[in-house]
């Protein structure tokens, strides 16, 4: 399933900026099924870069967002 996001995901630390993605992913799941719907298998490879690499963090606390533009289905719950 693909939709249109309509939207630009940037930033100087690629950890995080796959855990944006990925939340936005989990979001939308969420919204097409009305409940949690967890992705199967699971993407373990964002935390093992944060944890096991340090090659960034893939802690939502440490990621700062900042939105420029529209916030209708923004997806960042």
């Amino acid at each position: 399933y693909k939709w249109a996001y309509n939207g630009l995901i940037a930033g100087t630390d690629p950890v995080a900026v796959d855990t944006v993605c990925l939340r936005i992913i989990m979001e939308k799941r969420k919204l097409m099924k009305g409940e949690p719907w967890p992705l199967s298998p699971p993407p373990l490879c964002v935390a093992a870069a944060d944890k096991d690499y340090g090659l960034g963090t893939s802690n939502w606390d440490n990621i700062k967002v900042e939105n420029y533009g529209w916030e209708e289905e923004l997806l960042l719950g």
